[in-house]
């Protein structure tokens, strides 16, 4: 996995609506498919063109699944900036999909041409760094996850990255899921808008504990909603 870091600065100030990292994200999508797709009116899950189109293999099907390439955010982002403050970005960028990061800097550089949703900005950096290793992890799942089983959530990612992006995750075999479970019934189910207006479900204050945790997943969260926030781990000291 690599994280790319973006900083930006705004020099009028910004103000958006929504979290800026999602509208960032979107527009970024927006840039790949309009380069990549020779179906753009047709629908991603009905195209004949998937298996070989970089925007479906990007989004995670049209962000139906796993994205490839994403924004790390919070679900609660900072969404005002004063005169010259900045704003990080952080792309986190999967396996094969390291082939595609050119896309980033294409879309600060030429793509965006200074401008967000109309608001003037300042490209200062852009850095790359990798991330990998293992750790035994005692964690807290501080934001959404599926409701479902929290080792059938992680499995299921590891599954689709290592099937559609080549990485070589191994799937965790040992998860405290009595803690875990103690914990979800205690939890209370939210709800939130994922980038098709769609309703998300999952549950907050999850515990637990695992052995081999890729620390690949500290930074990028884990369940399809991570680009949205979801599932972001709080790693016990």
């Amino acid at each position: 996995m690599i994280r790319q870091s973006v900083l930006i600065s705004f020099p009028l100030g910004a103000k958006f609506n929504k979290n800026p990292k999602l509208v960032v994200y979107r527009q970024f999508l927006n840039m790949v498919r309009k380069l990549s797709c020779v179906n753009i009116e047709g629908k991603c899950y009905t195209c004949p063109m998937q298996k070989s189109c970089t925007y479906h293999k990007v989004s995670g099907e049209n962000l139906r699944m796993y994205p490839g390439i994403f924004i790390h955010s919070n679900i609660f982002e900072k969404s005002f900036f004063r005169q010259g403050e900045e704003l990080r970005l952080d792309f986190i960028i999967l396996g094969n999909q390291r082939n595609n990061a050119a896309y980033i800097e294409l879309f600060f550089k030429q793509y965006c041409k200074q401008s967000i949703c109309g608001i003037p900005f300042y490209l200062k950096s852009i850095t790359t760094n990798v991330i990998n290793g293992i750790q035994d992890a005692s964690f807290n799942v501080v934001s959404i996850v599926e409701s479902k089983n929290l080792q059938e959530v992680i499995n299921d990612m590891i599954i689709y990255y290592n099937e559609h992006y080549e990485t070589d995750y191994k799937n965790i075999e040992v998860l405290d899921t009595k803690q875990s479970r103690e914990i979800t019934i205690q939890s209370r189910e939210i709800t939130m808008r994922d980038m098709h207006n769609h309703n998300v479900y999952g549950y907050m204050g999850i515990h637990g504990s695992i052995n081999g945790l890729p620390k690949d997943f500290i930074v990028s969260g884990i369940g399809k909603y991570n680009y949205m926030g979801g599932g972001q781990l709080e790693i016990e000291d």
